[in-house]
């Protein structure tokens, strides 16, 4: 597994300790909204890659509801996983005013 750790807003290899300070320091959550009291969507920097794949999938976006992950997806890209991110707040932001509509 290699670990990585922002540098001048670019991924840069790390060995553990480096990647363990680095994550005290900065923490991993680079954005998250929580929709309702138990609909939470979250994008977090991992600094690591399990797969060892080049380009490393260094971010990871995920959707839970009632603390049942609904959806998750690893980006290499901060980009992509943000933009991922905001389709999936959208998509519950819609589905909630649907819902409230129907409900009148």
């Amino acid at each position: 597994m290699k670990y990585y750790v922002i540098r001048n807003g670019q991924p840069v290899h790390a060995d553990l300790l480096q990647w363990v300070d680095w994550l005290q320091a900065h923490g991993a959550v680079v954005v998250q909204h929580e929709i309702t009291s138990d609909l939470l969507v979250s994008t977090i920097f991992l600094g690591f890659d399990i797969f060892d794949r080049e380009p490393p999938l260094l971010w990871e976006t995920v959707r839970l509801q009632g603390g049942h992950v609904e959806c998750v997806s690893r980006f290499s890209d901060l980009e992509v996983a943000l933009d991922f991110h905001h389709a999936l707040v959208r998509e519950a932001t819609r589905a909630l005013v649907v819902d409230v509509r129907s409900r009148n």
